[in-house]
C-alpha cells in the first residue's frame, strides 16, 4: 500500500455545515474495503484525493447550527463514508452513532463493518432449524464474530481456513473443530464433522 499512499499535513476542516459535525478521531482500522480501495478495486467511484478509512471512533468536537448541541463531546462512530485516516473529520452527524462508554477505543473503531454484517447474516440466514454451521475463513475477524453470535443461539460452528501458523485462537472454545486446508484430507475432515450435513455454509 506504501507505494501509492502519501502522509500529508493539511489545514484543518472548514466549518461544519448545518448537518455536519466535525470529528476528532481517536482511533482507526484498516478494514479489508480499505485496502480494496487503495488497490484501485473502486476506481470507478473514487474521487482524489482520497482519505481512506471507513471505520474509526473519534469526539465531535464542534456541529453546524442543525444538529442537537448535546452531542458535542460525544464520543461517535462515523459512518457511511471513508475519511477515518486524519486527524479531523467532517461527517453528518445523522451518520454518527454514538460508542458505549463501556466499550474501549481500540474496540469501539471495530464495531461497524465486520460485527454488524455478522449480526445481519445469522439474523437472515440462521433459522431456528439450523444447528450445524461451516465458517470459511476462520481465522478472519468475522468468523470470530460469527462463532460467538452462533454459540449465543446453540448453533455448533466447525471453521475452514488456508492455515495461520502461530495465530492465537482466542475463543477457540466456540469451534467443534478447525479444519485448515493446507493439509492432506482436509475434505474428509471436514465431512466427518459434518455430522450428517450443515446446514448452512
Amino acid at each position: 500500500m506504501g507505494e501509492v499512499l502519501t502522509l500529508r499535513e493539511v489545514s484543518g476542516p472548514a466549518p461544519p455545515g448545518t448537518d455536519d459535525v466535525v470529528v476528532r478521531m481517536i482511533a482507526s482500522t484498516v478494514n479489508p474495503s480499505d485496502v480494496l480501495t487503495i488497490a484501485g478495486a473502486h476506481g470507478s467511484r473514487t474521487t482524489f484525493p482520497f482519505v481512506p478509512g471507513f471505520e474509526g471512533a473519534g469526539v465531535i468536537e464542534s456541529a453546524g447550527c442543525g444538529v442537537p448541541r448535546e452531542l458535542i463531546g460525544q464520543r461517535v462512530l462515523p459512518l457511511g463514508s471513508a475519511g477515518s485516516w486524519q486527524q479531523l473529520r467532517c461527517a453528518d452527524w445523522r451518520w454518527c452513532v454514538p460508542a458505549p462508554a463501556d466499550l474501549p477505543d481500540e474496540i469501539a473503531r471495530f464495531a461497524h463493518i465486520n460485527p454488524l454484517t455478522a449480526h445481519l447474516m445469522v439474523e437472515r440466514f440462521c433459522t431456528r432449524a439450523a444447528r450445524n454451521v461451516l465458517i470459511t475463513g476462520a481465522s478472519t475477524t468475522i468468523a470470530g464474530h460469527l462463532a460467538e453470535l452462533l454459540a449465543a443461539r446453540g448453533i455448533t460452528s466447525a471453521g475452514l481456513h488456508r492455515g495461520a501458523p502461530g495465530r492465537a485462537w482466542p475463543h477457540r472454545g466456540l469451534w467443534r473443530c478447525l479444519v485448515t486446508t493446507d493439509r492432506p484430507g482436509w475434505a474428509q475432515q471436514v465431512r466427518d464433522s459434518s455430522q450428517g450435513g450443515f446446514d448452512g455454509v
